[in-house]
């Protein structure tokens, strides 16, 4: 379904919302190598929703998302962020994103991949913004894992 044209900005200010949105990316991926978590928290509002994962509740505000985001990147070291712009609509960016990294602790390499919706409001800040993600580490009742070694899921085909 396409939505009615009126509603839709015109097509100049879409691609610039499109570099706006590649630069935010671009910043959001230098404060994650760099471990910035103030950095990261000041690409969005001061009431920002951030779901970092479609079924946790959200962080709510910069406070809960640097203090998010330091005990993730405490745990990281070497960390590459990639993306691909996918869509622009209005005030909304999709996004395409990779992430590489090492676990500090065990000295895993960890690769992520994942699709990001964000929100923006008239300043370029992240008002909303959330991330389906998966990542290399094996879950512990994942297809890897030693429990489910050898046994079948019930499930045909491959998913």
């Amino acid at each position: 379904m396409t939505p009615p044209t009126d509603d839709l900005p015109e097509r100049e200010s879409q691609q610039e919302f499109e570099q706006e949105f590649e630069h935010w990316l671009t910043r959001y991926g230098a404060a994650w190598s760099s471990r910035q978590p103030d950095a990261a928290a000041a690409l969005f509002t001061e009431d920002a929703e951030y779901y970092w994962t479609p079924l946790q509740a959200p962080m709510c505000g910069r406070e809960e998302i640097v203090a998010a985001w330091r005990a993730a990147i405490d745990r990281q070291k070497d960390v590459r962020f990639r993306f691909d712009v996918l869509a622009v609509c209005g005030s909304h960016g999709i996004a395409h994103w990779r992430t590489s990294m090492v676990r500090r602790a065990s000295g895993e390499a960890i690769e992520v991949d994942g699709v990001l919706l964000a929100e923006f409001d008239e300043a370029g800040l992240c008002r909303c913004f959330r991330e389906w993600w998966h990542s290399s580490e094996a879950s512990p009742a994942g297809p890897n894992s030693a429990r489910s070694k050898g046994r079948s899921t019930g499930k045909s085909g491959s998913s």
